[in-house]
């Protein structure tokens, strides 16, 4: 059963990747500021939760990184793989042909055996599911720059502000990997141009259906 419905966390997890980044952008607020005593309700479902996991991940390996890489797989699936086989499996349903989503290469090539070794993402092959990554990484680090500068500069900006900073810079410290994978890598596993410029391309796109819908 739980694998029946785990692709259904894409919902969640997209949706808090990008609408309250989006909202707040121009100016609608979804969570409550900081000295709201919503806001420590909040605070508390999410630290529980992960403190919890990462409680029971310790007692199994011992190792709070790799509870950490663990949880970090955990929202890459959700954003992609989840997402694209619930969007295969609703497009089954009503006879309609879903588009191929091969995340990888099925030729391992020893440079990339190498950046496995050294724990190294390899994001070279032209996939779509990089493609979702990137859009979300590239909307996250825009808001929580503008966000921060906002914070700064505006009275009272860090109590309205707070929830929406901790939630992007979460999702900055997670796709770490994908900026560098973008921006600076220059080995086999940085990710193609085109995946790049199809990421920046539809965060722009959902900035300005932004714009649309929330002014």
């Amino acid at each position: 059963m739980y694998y029946a419905v785990w692709g259904c966390w894409c919902i969640p997890l997209t949706i808090y990747g990008l609408l309250p980044q989006l909202a707040l952008f121009y100016g609608k607020s979804l969570f409550p500021k900081a000295l709201d005593l919503w806001f420590f309700l909040c605070a508390y479902l999410f630290l529980s939760t992960y403190v919890q996991d990462l409680n029971e991940f310790m007692e199994v390996s011992g190792l709070i990184q790799r509870g950490w890489s663990e949880q970090r797989m955990w929202l890459i699936k959700g954003i992609s793989c989840s997402t694209f086989g619930t969007l295969d499996f609703i497009l089954s349903q009503i006879w309609c042909t879903a588009p191929g989503f091969n995340l990888a290469s099925k030729v391992k090539k020893e440079e990339e055996n190498k950046l496995y070794e050294n724990d190294k993402f390899v994001f070279s092959t032209t996939s779509l599911f990089f493609v979702s990554m990137g859009t979300i990484a590239i909307v996250n680090v825009i808001y929580f720059i503008f966000g921060f500068i906002k914070a700064v500069i505006r009275v009272g900006g860090l109590d309205a502000m707070l929830i929406y900073l901790f939630l992007s810079g979460f999702i900055v410290t997670n796709s770490w990997p994908v900026y560098e994978a973008m921006f600076t890598r220059k080995d086999g596993g940085k990710m193609p141009e085109s995946v790049t410029k199809a990421s920046i391309l539809l965060s722009s796109i959902l900035f300005c259906l932004g714009n649309f819908y929330f002014t």
